[in-house]
């Protein structure tokens, strides 16, 4: 029986500029995406049998097909006449539902797992096309490290990577729907800040870390954080020790830059006197 492991990195939004709703319906977005260090661990595992069989130990991930790695699978089997079956166990570590993009990036991985596997030698203009049917966020994980991403999300362009850095994820434990965060969008004040150009610019420049978060920004946070006050809490106690904090996304995942490892260990003695997720990493 085939066999591969493959891992499946979380990534956070140093900038998310909500630039205007399109005429299709869809917002044009300007983002500048980071992988993190922090990955979910995948096993594909070929079957004999013709069917897709989903294994996770986090019991709020779907195993069906509302799940983005059964459309990634079904997608490649269709498309490519694959009639043998797949058996794909995901190791959640990632923060479901958080704005870290383990969702998507558990289809990318699966996608570059069973092109491995089945030896489909998709190339890559093959698997931006197989990422783009998925979902927004999944095409950015084809590439990794520091991304600047426009269009729905779906037009990635590698940038200088971002300087390696100490990172503190929290994730409150309450769900953001996306769509209803869309649906919420402050335009008064989202478009205006443009920091992905800026943050872009001053990464090419090699900036210190100091000065590159104060580039970070969010435009959901004008009206995400509105309904969620436990987001702005998380962010109240981060502050205190760090460079930049910021939501990832549309939420709920907060994440910051502690200045040294001292305050690092600070703010999560803080952090998980009441929030249960709260994960030390680094950018890649």
């Amino acid at each position: 029986m085939n066999e591969l492991k493959i891992d499946s990195p979380a990534k956070i939004n140093l900038t998310l500029d909500i630039i205007k709703k399109r005429v299709d319906g869809y917002h044009e977005l300007e983002m500048i995406m980071q992988e993190l260090e922090l990955k979910d661990e995948i096993i594909l595992k070929e079957l004999n049998e013709n069917k897709i069989i989903i294994k996770c130990n986090a019991p709020e991930v779907p195993l069906n097909e509302k799940n983005l790695v059964w459309k990634a699978a079904e997608l490649i089997k269709e498309v490519y006449g694959i009639e043998k079956g797949i058996e794909i166990s995901i190791n959640k570590i990632i923060p479901v539902a958080g704005g870290l993009g383990g969702g998507s990036s558990n289809a990318a991985a699966v996608i570059k797992g069973l092109n491995k596997l089945w030896k489909i030698k998709m190339h890559e203009k093959d698997l931006q096309e197989t990422t783009k049917k998925i979902g927004m966020d999944v095409a950015f994980f084809l590439y990794g490290k520091t991304c600047f991403a426009s269009g729905r999300g779906e037009k990635i362009t590698e940038i200088k990577s971002f300087p390696k850095t100490r990172v503190l994820v929290c994730n409150p434990g309450i769900r953001v729907s996306t769509p209803t965060a869309y649906s919420k969008v402050n335009y008064e004040k989202s478009g205006k800040v443009l920091a992905s150009k800026k943050l872009r610019k001053a990464i090419e420049q090699g900036k210190k870390i100091e000065e590159l978060a104060e580039l970070l920004h969010n435009d959901f946070e004008f009206s995400v954080l509105e309904d969620f006050p436990e987001i702005k809490h998380v962010k109240e106690i981060m502050k205190e020790n760090s460079f930049k904090v910021l939501m990832s996304g549309s939420g709920s995942t907060v994440f910051c830059f502690p200045k040294t490892k001292e305050d690092s260990t600070k703010i999560i003695q803080k952090l998980t006197q009441k929030y249960h997720t709260v994960i030390e990493t680094f950018t890649v």
